[in-house]
Parts: C-alpha cells; sequence; structure tokens
C-alpha cells in the first residue's frame, strides 16, 4: 500500500516533466515545419496539402474494391510524392545554409537563365 501511495505522490512530477520535455520537442518540430512551409513553392504547397487529402479521401483512381491490392498503388504514389518533395525542400533548405566560397558564387548560373 504505502509503494502505491509514493507512486500516486511522484505523478504529478512525472507529469509536469513530460509535459516539459514534450513543448520543447513540438516547439522545435513546429519552427522546422514552418521553415518547411515558408521555403516551398506554390507547386510544393498544393502538393504537401492535396497528397495527404487524397490518401484519406474515399475516391480513387485506381480503387481497392475493384482491383485488390493493387488500388493501394495510387495511394502510395501519393505517400511517395508527399515524402518526396519534404525532402526535395528540405535539401534545399540545407543547401541555402550552408557557407559558398567567394569562388563558388561567381562560377554559380543564376536560375532565370537555366532553360
Amino acid at each position: 500500500m504505502n509503494e502505491y501511495r509514493k507512486k500516486i505522490r511522484a505523478f504529478p512530477n512525472k507529469v509536469a516533466e513530460i509535459r516539459t520535455l514534450g513543448s520543447s520537442f513540438n516547439l522545435e518540430r513546429m519552427k522546422k515545419l514552418r521553415d518547411i512551409w515558408q521555403a516551398a513553392t506554390l507547386f510544393e504547397k498544393l502538393t504537401l496539402v492535396l497528397s495527404p487529402l487524397y490518401v484519406l479521401t474515399p475516391i480513387d483512381f485506381i480503387p481497392e474494391a475493384v482491383l485488390g491490392i493493387f488500388g493501394f498503388f495510387d495511394d502510395a504514389t501519393a505517400i511517395g510524392v508527399f515524402v518526396w518533395t519534404i525532402r526535395n525542400i528540405h535539401k534545399r533548405l540545407e543547401d541555402d545554409s550552408k557557407p559558398q566560397s567567394r569562388d563558388a558564387k561567381k562560377n554559380q548560373v543564376p536560375n532565370n537563365l537555366i532553360p
């Protein structure tokens, strides 16, 4: 009985520890998501919104009821496009944050000149 009481008395402290850990973790995650969203182009933002929406809606290009397991390919493709978009934005953010030498900046071709 005493062990049970000790556990009950320690419970509020454990909850407070978990809350502080969770809030700092969520804050960092939210900052990273905000950075990704701000760095995304309009097309990438549309992809990030529409891909999960397509997976969650019951309407499919390839219905699971008709083709069975093959019906999941369009959902898997939507998830793959979502992950690929996030990875591309993240890579672009990392590349932008890396310092470049002066020679590399001189030899770099502007994006608007690339056909």
